[in-house]
């Protein structure tokens, strides 16, 4: 492809660094000098990886007649040094990556995110209620509190689902009335099904799966759920969802439920899963809550008394029935089917919560409630993990997956492209002290992140993550060693970092095509080329990471800044230039 000449993009940490945010072309220049090393770009990649090709700069990859290269930079010292970058000269495009290990310390300034936000672009993510996420991650501590005191009294017996569905609407805990719209069986659960139910005001008759709809029915149909689209949500889930989920993470009930908690959960006999479609909102209008599981369902009554004691998703009716509209010259017309912008975006999201779902019985009820497990960090990742999969399975094309659009449609863009025009969130310190990046950033990151562990080491490195009682990092890592022994999240981390800015994936860079195996069938993960979505805003650094939370990468994208910049790297820490 055809080279700009942006000249180095992502001058970081700026505490003295010229050409700052501007367009020109003026050189840069430092009131003083850390120990400078001069970096021609030209130089470098005219060699082979593993070469330095500058004082304590190597090659550390190098494809750049077809992709990328990186040049690797580490200050191993205590005080600042500068790399004065020349040769970028017309033909290159370079993108910085820096990065530091778990031991440097951090009370730098403007070592956060770089780039402006997409500010005109909308940068959906699903908006679970408060009081969703609070008992959500409480439960752990119920299901431990219930060991500790309970053991031995029974609680009242399950009751079977009716129809009407207690759940969060509106903030406020509600009771819904529903109709039972469809069901499919569940491959090799034993006879469980899945059943699908609409709530009675959000319901039409009007059929708009098949031909397009104008005029009246138009109005009647959109955001309005009907039989075929309820058909269409379980025969996706039961076919491509579950047996995906179920072969790479386990089941989301069983066996495995501790007889000490026995009496006061779901019986272990349960396999029926439910999705109830309403209006979360209310508002009528697709987006903000997408969806979501909710852990009290998985206790008997005698716990909590709002349980519905079933296992049960939420969806939004309105994202899931909304229809894909245009124009025939003076003529609006409408229709639905699973691959337009919001079901795509509906069924996704609905992959995404049942991990939750799994992962609470998996890693809590199975292990009897580890402290710390219910982690949302690794949870969230888990779960776009699982998302990103069952998106590619069932929806192979590209542009109608809600992950991967390289285009905005409908008013928003794919979670992928959003990852690369922020950086900088602390990612396992996912709402916890001193994380800067709201949950709208943080769903992006985390999955691309899933992305590249995906694309690099396979979808096995799933099970023992959500099987295992360890949380947060070492649950990561319990996942990775069964690819790849030894593998440090840190040192993941920041091979991702250097991934999302590569034209094309090289070694263990990049996010490659790839085919894994799944039962009798295969998983297939077509090449990712962050190039395909460059679409960043000039910025400089937003938001400033606290003391103490490494490891860490950042970047900054600038245009047009000219020879001989440099770039400061502060003491402990790396950088990384790919060049492309």
């Amino acid at each position: 492809m055809a080279k700009k000449a942006l000249g180095l993009i992502g001058c970081l940490l700026l505490s003295a660094c010229g050409g700052g945010g501007g367009g020109g072309g003026s050189p840069g220049s430092l009131g003083s000098s850390f120990g400078e090393t001069p970096v021609s770009v030209s130089s470098c990649v005219s060699l082979a990886a593993g070469n330095e090709c500058a004082p304590g700069v190597r090659v550390e990859s190098n494809s750049i007649a077809d992709g990328s290269a990186v040049l690797t930079y580490e200050n191993q010292g205590s005080v600042p040094r500068d790399l004065l970058v020349s040769g970028v000269g017309g033909i290159h495009t370079v993108s910085a990556v820096l990065y530091s290990s778990d031991t440097t310390p951090n009370n730098l300034p403007d070592s956060g995110s770089g780039g402006k936000l997409f500010d005109t672009v909308s940068r959906q993510h699903n908006s679970i209620p408060v009081q969703i996420s609070r008992e959500n991650l409480q439960a752990p501590a119920d299901l431990r509190d219930l060991l500790k005191n309970n053991v031995g009294t029974s609680a009242p017996a399950p009751v079977q689902p009716s129809g009407n569905w207690t759940s969060i609407v509106n903030g406020n805990i509600a009771t819904v009335p529903t109709a039972k719209l469809a069901e499919s069986d569940l491959p090799n659960s034993g006879g469980g099904k899945v059943v699908v139910w609409g709530q009675n005001s959000v319901l039409t008759n009007v059929n708009s799966c098949g031909a397009p709809l104008t005029g009246d029915d138009l109005a009647k149909a959109d955001m309005k759920v009907n039989a075929c689209q309820a058909r269409a949500m379980a025969d996706m889930f039961a076919s491509k969802v579950y047996p995906l989920a179920s072969e790479l993470i386990g089941t989301p009930w069983g066996d495995g439920v501790p007889a000490a908690l026995q009496p006061w959960l779901l019986d272990r006999s349960t396999k029926d899963i439910h999705i109830v479609l309403l209006d979360i909102t209310p508002d009528g209008q697709p987006l903000g809550t997408i969806g979501y599981y909710w852990s009290v369902n998985s206790f008997r009554k005698g716990v909590k008394p709002y349980s519905n004691e079933a296992l049960v998703f939420y969806m939004d009716a309105a994202t899931f029935a909304k229809l894909d509209r245009y124009k025939d010259g003076e003529t609006e017309s409408g229709i639905w089917h699973a691959e337009g912008t919001y079901p795509a975006l509906g069924m996704t999201t609905l992959a995404h919560e049942f991990q939750h779902m799994i992962q609470f019985y998996q890693k809590q009820v199975r292990h009897g409630a580890p402290v710390g497990a219910g982690d949302t960090f690794q949870n969230e990742t888990a779960a776009q993990a699982l998302g990103y999969l069952a998106g590619r399975q069932m929806f192979p094309n590209v542009e109608t997956d809600p992950h991967l659009r390289t285009e905005v449609v409908g008013g928003f863009e794919g979670e992928f492209r959003q990852s690369l025009g922020y950086s900088g969130c602390l990612m396992d310190s996912w709402g916890g002290s001193g994380d800067v990046c709201s949950a709208g950033a943080h769903y992006p990151q985390a999955l691309s992140l899933a992305m590249y562990m995906l694309h690099q080491y396979g979808p096995g490195i799933l099970k023992d993550w959500v099987q295992g009682p360890e949380n947060g990092i070492a649950a990561i890592e319990k996942g990775l060693a069964s690819a790849s022994a030894g593998l440090k999240y840190h040192e993941v981390v920041r091979r991702w970092g250097i991934s999302t800015r590569m034209e094309k994936a090289a070694g263990n860079l990049g996010f490659p095509a790839r085919q894994w195996p799944l039962g009798a069938a295969t998983i297939d993960l077509g090449a990712v080329s962050p190039g395909a979505y460059f679409n960043f805003k000039v910025g400089s650094f937003k938001t400033t990471l606290p003391s103490g939370s490494a490891p860490r990468y950042a970047v900054n994208v600038q245009p047009g800044i000219a020879e001989n910049t440099r770039v400061r790297v502060p003491g402990g820490s790396g950088l990384h230039l790919v060049v492309y």
